[in-house]
Parts: C-alpha cells; sequence; structure tokens
C-alpha cells in the first residue's frame, strides 16, 4: 500500500490533495505527507478532510472507517475474482452515499468481457430502462455468480479437508504413541509410522508439465487419497466417515448439475 502511495503522489499526480491516506501492513490508518514523504498516523498528520486522498486495498475494505468530505466521491474497481460481498463491503466505506457522496465504477475491457461471456452462458435476460441501470444490474448478477463459484469451491476444499482429517487423525495418534521409536542412528522400518510421519511432510516439486494439466475429477482425487493412506484407515467408523462425506460431496454434485438443466 506504501507503494501504491507513492506512485499517486509521484510526478505532480494529485494536483491539490496533500497526503494519501492508506492502511499500513498492521491495519493502522497512516497518511503518505506530499511535503515531506513521512509516513504519520491520521490522527497525527493535521491534514484536512479536502486535502486526503484515500486508498483502500481489497483487504481491509471490510469493517474499515476512514473519515470522508460529504460530497466525496469514490472509484471502485472491479476485480474478476471479486464476490458480491467484496463489492458491497467496497461501496459502504462511503457511508454518506444518497447523502451527497457518490460512487463511481471502474471496469477494465477484460473484466467487461468476461462479465458479458459469463451472463450470456448464465442465460440472464438483461433489464429494460436506464443503460446505467442495465449495467449496475448486469454487474451485480455476475458477482452473485462469483459468490456461488467460490462457495463451491470452499465446500469442495471443506470436503478434502475432511476426508484427510480422519487418517491424519490416526497417523498424529500413533505417532504420539510411538514417538520413543524415532530415536537417532535408529532407522523406522514400521511402514505404518513411516507412512504416518511422511503424510505431515510436503513434498516441493520443480517438475514443469509440457501440457496444460486436466484438473481431475473431485471424486477421483479423494478416492486417489485414500488408496495412498490406506494404512492409516483403521475402524469401520474411518470408512463410513469417508463414505459419508463422499455421498455429501456427490449429492451435491447432481443437485448443481440438475439446477443447470432448468
Amino acid at each position: 500500500n506504501l507503494q501504491v502511495a507513492k506512485c499517486l503522489l509521484h510526478e505532480g499526480r494529485l494536483p491539490g490533495f496533500g497526503g494519501v491516506v492508506f492502511l499500513d501492513e498492521v491495519g493502522r490508518k497512516v497518511v503518505l505527507l506530499r511535503a515531506t514523504g513521512r509516513v504519520v498516523l491520521l490522527e497525527e498528520c493535521g491534514m484536512s478532510l479536502e486535502q486526503r486522498f484515500a486508498f483502500y486495498d481489497q483487504i481491509h475494505t471490510t469493517g474499515m472507517d476512514i473519515q470522508h468530505t460529504p460530497n466525496a466521491v469514490a472509484c471502485l474497481t472491479l476485480g474478476k475474482d471479486m464476490t458480491f460481498r467484496d463489492y458491497s463491503q467496497g461501496a459502504f466505506r462511503m457511508r454518506g452515499i444518497l447523502q451527497g457522496q457518490k460512487v463511481q465504477l471502474l471496469i477494465i475491457p477484460e473484466v467487461q468481457e468476461l462479465v458479458r461471456r459469463e451472463l450470456a452462458a448464465a442465460a440472464y435476460v438483461p433489464q429494460s430502462g436506464d443503460p446505467a441501470q442495465q449495467v449496475l444490474s448486469a454487474i451485480c448478477a455476475w458477482l452473485v455468480i462469483n459468490s456461488m463459484r467460490s462457495e463451491r469451491i470452499q465446500f469442495n476444499q471443506l470436503c478434502i479437508q475432511s476426508v484427510a482429517n480422519v487418517w491424519r487423525k490416526n497417523g498424529f495418534r500413533a505417532l504420539l504413541d510411538n514417538h520413543h521409536r524415532f530415536t537417532v542412528g535408529k532407522r523406522q522400518e514400521d511402514p505404518q509410522l513411516c507412512a504416518a510421519l511422511q503424510m505431515f511432510r510436503e513434498p516441493v516439486g520443480f517438475g514443469i508439465s509440457a501440457s496444460v494439466p486436466k484438473p481431475p475429477m473431485l471424486t477421483d482425487l479423494l478416492a486417489s487419497m485414500e488408496r495412498a493412506n490406506a494404512c492409516l484407515i483403521q475402524s469401520e467408523e474411518d470408512h463410513t466417515q469417508i463414505c459419508t462425506i463422499k455421498d455429501r460431496l456427490i449429492s451435491a454434485a447432481r443437485d448443481q448439475q440438475r439446477e443447470a438443466t432448468l
């Protein structure tokens, strides 16, 4: 954020503003002063609201309030991975909307084309009326699609972590009970303990594929993970938990496919 603030003030940009307000790496409200180039806390700068230019990065758009002039105008940028929550949180940094403050939406051509393509795939019917209102409605519809996609990704990731947690707990318990067997100069030959130890290591690969890899089906990925850690799936309860999670995933995929055909 400091680099962005310096760029905004570089070579006479933002004439009429004495500094840029931003959030530092620990979330404090600070100001980069044009006159001295120093960064000071917002409450200590003594600069009037009219001389401040505020910059929010996406991480700090939630719950962060900076006071602005009653007639301030905000420029809200639209990113390709933004969800409706990100959009609304950014817009509501302007607490005085419809009371003098305004928000202008900035869309780059690439994102605009992405919006058009995804809404066409979703069979979105544009509303009649004011062109500006049509654009805002289309943007909101696209952001809701992004929100649903984000929720699906999080659900899939939760299923993967829940399945892996079954054998990770068994492996962790085995390592705790047999830690005394891992001594200096003694090679551990127990395949189950070796597998439990290997499970908590994160391999680093430097291989580069010659082609674009095709993402595997999530059910196939879970099945391969289950086979690789079969020695740590010990009880009937473990198998039941894994089957329950996989059935939940398959049911969600069927519901999604059914909704797509409607």
